[in-house]
This record gives C-alpha cells, structure tokens and sequence, in this order.
C-alpha cells in the first residue's frame, strides 16, 4: 500500500449498496473480491486511480516527501470546501495555521491531481472541415460553398434507358419513370440547400465585414430574422442552414451561428455585440488588482465610464460565468 496510509486512514464506503438476493455469504466473498482487486488497483500508477472521490483521489497521491504533508492532507479531509471557495481566512482560522502556511500548503496541493487517469488517455483529434470559405477579392469578400468533399448524385443511364424503353410494360416503365422523379427531386432540393447555404453565408459576410477588416472589435449584432429578411425566406430555414456549419475567413474558422449574436446598449444609443462586451469584461479582470478584485457591480461601472456600455451587473454576472471567471471573492489573492 501507498505511504498515504501513515497519513490519514482511509474508510470508503460499502462498495456495493443495492440489495442482493444471494445469500449473505455469497454476497460478502463477492465484496471482498471486489476490495481486493481494488486494493490492488490504487497501488498502480497514476497515483489516485480507485478512488472513490475527489477527496480520496487527492489523499491517495499525498506521500510523507511532499512539503507540508500533513497539512496539506488536513486540509484535503476537513476544508476542501472553503479551499474551492477561496475561503483562506476561515481556513486558516479553523486549522490553527496563518494565512501564508495555508497558501504553502496550497501549493503542494496543487501539484495533485483531480483526474489522474486523464494523464494516460488518449483522445481521438477531430478535424474541422469548413462547409463555406470567404475570400477578399479586390476589397469584397465572396463566399464559396465548398463541396468537393461530397460526392455529386446523378440518376444512371441504365434506368434512363428503361423509362424509354417500349419494350417494358407499362407499370414497370411507370414504376422507373417515379423514381427518376424522386431522385431528380432531390438532387434539386440539395442544390437549393446549397444556394440557401451559399446566400445565407454572403448576407453574414457583408454584415459582418467590419469583423473581417478589424478583428473582434468590429463583431456588430445580428439576429437570424434580419438574415432571413434579406434572403427572402424564413427565419427558420436560416437556422437550419447555419446549424453545425462552419466557415473559413481571414480571421479563423468559426462556427456560423457564432456570428449572430445580441449587444448591449452604448451611451451613444449605439449597440455592441456580446461577444465584444464578454472580452471587455475579460480584460478588465485580467487587468485588476489580485489583492482587490473588481466586483460585477464595479465591472458595470466601468463598462459604463470607459466604454459607454450600459449593461446591468446580473448581466455581467451572466457573462463572468460563461467566460469560466470565478467571482471576485474566489479570484483574490492573499
């Protein structure tokens, strides 16, 4: 067994809570294989596999070589809690230890491991291939259905034949003849899916232009009801059209849906795009002081002073924790 026992005495629970109908004898040599094989699982490396939590997991790859050891297995057992929450004062209050002791054994602790089987996964790399491709021509950017990766349908000759052919009887030409229909159907309704697509694109490319001449910074509005607007058709065949599909710009590969996005109000009674509100908001917690964080309602203040953003602090709220930021009280440093 690993040295983490000379630290803190694990006590799992049952391994297996549902109720067996086997008799209570089969059931206990069933548990104590199932704790063996366990037992054994836990001395394998990655250090922290079989565990049956977070704690655990953490506590299975303390050794008494690691700095603040104990402490740090203290803290593992009893205030795991408070640590995820920031909470060092309380932290330190309750184990007896000061503030700067705690954030030493933090950083032994951070040299552990949540997920230690994700070290030796392995994870099958996904490609993107673009369904549209913009491209600058003499200041205008054109888009471009890129459709060379999918085969072209055609209806084969044989069966053109037999539609024709007086030597056939009747309802078997009949049968060919509504079938060349269908097949023509669709080759026709996918041509009109790729005009769709290829309009849809152009109509985003000429909104956005200001994106692909400026950046992230000329990202505007748009909602997919303008879009069908200007395409003649309905909102939801746009939705469709862009569903899953991607397109290559001077800026990047991008998800088409990434481009419709809402804004938030300027004092000036223009709009900004979220995107754009979402990365100010970004910068002014990279940019402040780790001792002093900015609170949403001071982001807000801020957008509003320096930006001319008028957006309300559930809205920042709303915006922090979809950029993944911890709230003020998690990202100070002590």
């Amino acid at each position: 067994q690993r040295a983490q026992a000379e630290l803190i005495p694990l006590e799992p629970p049952p391994l297996m809570s549902r109720r067996f109908t086997e008799d209570d004898a089969t059931y206990e040599a069933l548990l104590d294989e199932a704790e063996e094989t366990l037992a054994i699982i836990r001395t394998l490396d990655p250090p922290g596999i079989g565990a049956y939590s977070l704690k655990e997991c953490l506590l299975l790859q303390l050794t008494p070589d690691l700095p603040y050891a104990m402490l740090v297995s203290e803290l593992v057992e009893h205030h795991l809690d408070d640590i995820m929450k920031n909470r060092l004062p309380a932290v330190a209050r309750a184990a007896g230890h000061s503030v700067e002791q705690i954030k030493e054994a933090l950083s032994t602790l951070a040299l552990l491991s949540p997920r230690p089987g994700a070290e030796v996964g392995s994870s099958e790399t996904s490609y993107i291939v673009p369904d549209v491709v913009v491209r600058e021509i003499d200041g205008e950017y054109l888009v471009t259905v890129e459709d060379q990766y999918i085969p072209s349908l055609s209806v084969s000759q044989t069966y053109l034949d037999y539609a024709s052919d007086r030597k056939l009887d009747d309802s078997t030409r009949d049968f060919v003849r509504k079938n060349i229909e269908s097949a023509r159907w669709l080759q026709e309704a996918i041509e009109q899916r790729r005009f769709t697509l290829q309009r849809v694109a152009q109509e985003i490319v000429n909104h956005q232009k200001s994106f692909l001449d400026e950046g992230l910074v000329g990202l505007r509005p748009l909602k997919m009801q303008e879009i069908a607007d200007r395409v003649g058709v309905h909102v939801s065949t746009v939705s469709r059209a862009v569903s899953e599909k991607y397109i290559e710009t001077p800026r990047g590969i991008f998800p088409l849906k990434y481009f419709f996005r809402g804004g938030a109000q300027t004092a000036s009674g223009e709009e900004e795009s979220t995107e754009l509100v979402k990365e100010r908001v970004k910068q002014l917690v990279e940019e402040e002081d780790p001792a002093q964080p900015l609170s949403d309602e001071a982001i807000a203040t801020r957008l509003s002073k320096e930006s001319g953003v008028e957006i309300a602090r559930r809205t920042v709220t709303k915006y922090r924790k979809a950029l993944g930021i911890p709230s003020s009280r998690q990202r100070r440093k002590y």
